[in-house]
């Protein structure tokens, strides 16, 4: 059977396969990456720090935070997911 439909059109994804992206976003406690329609940017005075006090707050990192000389001379950066599962940016510069 073809996965178009009449029309030409893609049809719609396999029984379940939404459900098991789902199960996968709840065994790894954050969804995938893909599924990211946006990223909240926040500018702060020193990464380290923010992140620290995110990570205390029920944060889970992303990416370490680290330097961004092709970015800027001084940008650091770190992302981080907030409990709801939210991806988050800290930068400095």
């Amino acid at each position: 059977m073809s996965s178009k439909t009449r029309a030409g059109r893609p049809s719609s994804p396999a029984p379940g396969a939404r459900c098991r992206s789902a199960e996968r976003a709840v065994a790894t406690g954050s969804p995938p990456a893909a599924q990211d329609s946006a990223m909240l940017a926040v500018r702060v005075t020193d990464v380290d720090e923010a992140l620290a006090l995110c990570l205390r707050h029920g944060a889970r990192v992303a990416a370490e935070a680290t330097d961004r000389p092709a970015w800027g001379p001084t940008l650091r950066t770190a992302h981080l997911r907030d409990p709801d599962g939210h991806l988050i940016e800290l930068q400095s510069s």
